[in-house]
């Protein structure tokens, strides 16, 4: 069976877009909340409340 590697590639890009789109409208769904914390590196990481990754 031969795959469209244009196509694969193409639905990889759309669903990508897609998946920024979603986190962008939980972003800003969640408001002005946002929580820091601090990751395993010391790196302080802030993330909007209600925020799933």
């Amino acid at each position: 069976m031969a795959v469209d590697t244009a196509k694969v590639s193409r639905e990889q890009r759309e669903q990508a877009i897609d998946d920024l789109l979603n986190n962008v409208e939980k972003f800003m769904s969640a408001g002005s909340t946002v929580v820091s914390v601090m990751d395993a590196s010391g790196t302080t990481v802030s993330r909007p409340t209600g925020y799933v990754q």
